[in-house]
């Protein structure tokens, strides 16, 4: 997944944490300035979950 437009304030530990609530994730990494992370996931039901979730969309702009 490819992850956009945090809304401030958001950390890496934070936006890890809250994806994790949807299954395992295999790789989570977050740019420096914390504008975008990439998320590689153990499948892709757990994308699709985690796309879908209000909770999410309330603290991320974008999920691709």
């Amino acid at each position: 997944m490819h992850i956009t437009g945090y809304r401030r304030p958001f950390t890496a530990k934070a936006a890890e944490a809250l994806l994790q609530q949807y299954g395992a994730i295999k790789l989570f990494w977050m740019n420096n300035i914390k504008s975008m992370a990439y998320v590689i996931v153990c499948s892709v039901v757990i994308s699709s979950h985690a796309a879908r979730s209000p909770s999410l969309s309330r603290s991320l702009a974008r999920l691709i």
